[in-house]
């Protein structure tokens, strides 16, 4: 999977939806990574958002008062996914 980092080419508000993380948790790609997955194998459709929180708790001595954006932005890409399966 290919992620866009130059946060003027990603279209944030695609067809009117505000969405602030960087992953399409929805893509064909992870959708297909997703079925193919073995039963009790660990599926993350927000790795992207994962790799940014972690990086962030590296930069950062791993304080994570200073990394809560990062946080919120992978729970906000997880809430959306899991309403997506529903």
């Amino acid at each position: 999977m290919v992620v866009e980092r130059d946060p003027k080419k990603v279209d944030f508000t695609k067809d009117n939806k505000i969405r602030l993380f960087p992953d399409d948790p929805f893509s064909d790609e992870n959708q297909k990574e997703y079925l193919a997955r073995e039963e009790s194998k660990f599926f993350d459709p927000c790795k992207e958002a994962s790799k940014m929180s972690m990086s962030c708790l590296d930069r950062n001595n791993y304080d994570r008062t200073k990394c809560t954006k990062y946080f919120e932005i992978y729970r906000d890409c997880m809430r959306e996914w899991k309403k997506h399966r529903k």
